[in-house]
This record gives C-alpha cells, structure tokens and sequence, in this order.
C-alpha cells in the first residue's frame, strides 16, 4: 500500500484509495502484503510497466524512488534491497543478508531473506540461474549470494521449477547451516523449499498464495 501510495500520484489520476475502491468493486481480491491481490494480474500488471519504454525507465524510475525512501529508514529495512534487486543490484542486499548471518533468530534472518528474493525482474535470467545453480564456494558472502538467488529464482513466477533447483536450494541452505545460530532451521527449510519449488508454489505464503481458484485467488 505504501509503495502505491508513492508511486500512483505521479502515474496517474485515480488515488490509491479511489484504486482500492475499483480494485474491490471488480471483486479482486485483497492480500495484507500486496495491493494488487492476484498474482496473474499483479504480474501482468509488472510486466506491463517494465515495457512501457524500450530503456524501461518507468520501472527503473519507480524501484529508484522506493529505494531512496527506504534506504532513509533506520534501521535498515529488508524493502531497500528488495527495489534494488527489481532494477538488478544485489550487492547490498548480500552485504547486508552476509552481516546480519548470526543474529540469535535464524528463521527472522531467512523471512528477510526470502522477503528482498521476491522482487521481480524480468531480465538477466542466465545469470541469476547460474549463481543459484553454482556451488562450492568457501566465501561466506559467494555462499549468502547463491542462497539469495536460489531464493529469488524459485519464486519467480514466470519460471517453471526445475528439479536442478531443488538440489540447489538443499546445497545452498546446507551450505550455511554451520554459520547461523540455529542451523536447524536451515535443515527444516531445505525440505519445504524443496516441496514447494517441486509444485510451484513461492517459498513464503501471503493471502494470495494461500487462496485457491475456488475462493478468488489464482492457481499457484
């Protein structure tokens, strides 16, 4: 709601509450987490921003401006590095996911994690699937940035799972198990990743992903 808020004034007529009201009076759905409450149109919705110019500076544009807006936030907060994965930069969101590896509550750290990997970007697809896919790194930041991309890639709803993303994503959590203070979680989240990239579900569930089509909400 906040990134709408932001974003419409300079986009168009309609406020966000008078975009709320169209939103309900066609019986979209409503999601705590997203204003655009179905994924089908949500993604349209991206996709359609992202084309609007060939250099796609209206989403450039617009993931800069929330940017800016959160990185004036303290403490830091996991939407900064979400917008700026949007427009293709990870470094700080690495940076920041690499340092905040041994606070006391792991599975806090994962949710941050999971939450800035579920930006949306509608390029540079071989290079994210050859970080998540790449294993073996002894650098502690190489190991955060391929579990990051595994993360990012699995929830990338324009892309099928693969089962190469399964081990993957059991590599990359395994990987990491011995840094954080309760590796357990790390253990547990492997298997659910595991599941939910094998049906194709996101790894963290919202109100949209946990409606079905019979109650309003899209197929996974």
């Amino acid at each position: 709601m906040r990134a709408a808020a932001l974003l419409l004034p300079a986009a168009a007529a309609m406020t966000t509450t008078e975009l709320r009201a169209a939103l309900d009076a066609d019986g979209w759905p409503r999601c705590e987490e997203h204003f655009v409450a179905d994924h089908c149109l949500r993604t349209l919705l991206l996709h359609r921003l992202w084309h609007r110019e060939s250099d796609h500076a209206s989403w450039t544009g617009a993931h800069e401006s929330l940017t800016t807006h959160y990185a004036s936030n303290h403490p830091a907060s996991w939407q900064q590095y979400q917008h700026e994965l949007a427009n293709g930069r990870t470094r700080n969101a690495v940076a920041y996911l690499t340092g905040s590896l041994d606070r006391a509550d792991t599975a806090a750290w994962l949710e941050e994690l999971l939450r800035i990997a579920s930006a949306p970007l509608f390029t540079g697809l071989p290079e994210r699937r050859r970080t998540a896919l790449t294993g073996g790194h002894r650098d502690l930041g190489r190991r955060v940035e391929r579990l990051l991309h595994v993360a990012w890639l699995a929830q990338d709803r324009l892309e099928l799972p693969e089962s190469r993303l399964e081990t993957a994503a059991h590599g990359a959590l395994h990987a990491l198990r011995d840094d954080v203070a309760d590796g357990s979680v790390l253990t547990d989240a492997a298997g659910l990743w595991a599941e939910s990239i094998r049906s194709g579900r996101p790894l963290r569930e919202c109100g949209c992903t946990r409606r079905g089509p019979a109650d309003g909400g899209s197929p996974a």
